[in-house]
């Protein structure tokens, strides 16, 4: 069971996002959300951070596209393997943007690097 940090609106700050643990089945975005999901097996606090990092920087060099309703924008890179990925696994971690978030090329690294935040200082500090 990995954790996902959701942001359902772009004025929200770090307290008002909601942490959950889910399968990364069960990894859901829906249209005006945004969230990030760290598997369970990217136990690395370094290495998840970073991967982090990597699809930020996938989906800001692809100008963070908005999307048609009920598609959302998503990389995924597998820490076990170092590359991105287009499955979904608890050796992943993804950063995943759905549609009317933000319009297109508004960028939301900010609320990345927020919800990263977060997950270190709550989740992977007390494991």
């Amino acid at each position: 069971m990995g954790t996902q940090v959701l942001s359902t609106a772009r004025y929200e700050t770090k307290p008002q996002y909601v942490v959950s643990t889910v399968a990364f089945g069960s990894v859901a975005v829906g249209d005006g959300e945004f969230a990030s999901f760290i598997g369970a097996n990217a136990a690395d606090q370094v290495e998840a951070f970073n991967g982090l990092e990597k699809c930020k920087e996938r989906l800001r060099e692809a100008g963070w596209p908005n999307t048609g309703t009920g598609v959302v924008v998503e990389a995924i890179y597998d820490i076990k393997v170092k590359a991105f990925t287009d499955t979904l696994s608890e050796d992943c971690v993804s950063v995943i943007k759905g549609s009317d978030y933000t319009p297109a090329g508004v960028s939301c690294s900010t609320v990345a690097l927020r919800q990263a935040e977060l997950w270190l200082e709550s989740t992977a500090k007390a494991a």
